[in-house]
């Protein structure tokens, strides 16, 4: 069978439309690529690529939202209520494993900016710790899942807990954005660790 060259199969196929030969315009296109002058694998300017995964995302999960009474998101640390939440979530449609909080890959690795009304910004994260057993291991979030961080801002586990702040009976005001950053390093490659910095959205909170 000889085979037409893409741009000369081009015209005929055009000339066969437009004269009505239903048959000769059939065995062009039966002839032809899925699209003319292209593999049906590649796109524009190179090979077909596979769509990114999407990133994950942090959420801190306020004691009580805003409302007609409270003009800011609630955190309430005290003895009743200690802690509060940090979601991060798995949007893609693959599994996504995270270094344990338990061992030295995990434990370091939710942090927050903190902006108090004074205008300064400080940054709390974990104390140094020391480990009677240490190995990097994984725990697996499931697509469209979440894994779930507790936090505590206690001062003999977080630097610059916020809880050191003085506050009034009015609780103490601030802007508060979680950050999870895991360091890609060769463990992390071996555990198929997910590894980056995402940021929640920086919100205004009253901690009490």
């Amino acid at each position: 069978m000889k085979l037409i060259p893409p741009p000369r199969r081009r015209i005929l196929c055009l000339q066969a439309l437009a004269r009505g030969h239903v048959v000769s315009l059939l065995l062009c296109l039966l002839t032809s690529p899925l699209t003319w002058g292209q593999r049906s694998d590649k796109i524009a300017g190179g090979t077909a690529q596979t769509p990114p995964v999407p990133s994950p995302t942090l959420t801190i999960v306020p004691s009580s939202y805003a409302d007609g009474v409270f003009l800011q998101d609630i955190l309430v640390l005290n003895r009743s209520r200690p802690r509060f939440h940090v979601l991060l979530f798995n949007p893609s449609d693959k599994p996504l494993r995270l270094f344990e909080e338990w061992n030295s890959w995990g434990y370091f690795g939710l942090s927050f900016d903190i902006t108090y009304p004074d205008g300064r910004v400080v940054h709390t994260a974990k104390e140094r710790h020391n480990w009677d057993k240490d190995f990097p291991s994984t725990r697996t979030v499931a697509p469209n899942g979440y894994y779930v961080f507790e936090v505590t801002f206690d001062p003999a586990i977080w630097t610059n807990s916020l809880l050191l702040e003085k506050s009034g009976l009015g609780g103490q005001s601030c802007r508060l954005q979680a950050i999870y950053s895991i360091e890609s390093e060769s463990d992390a490659l071996k555990e198929r660790a997910w590894t980056g910095t995402i940021r929640s959205e920086e919100r205004a909170y009253i901690v009490y």
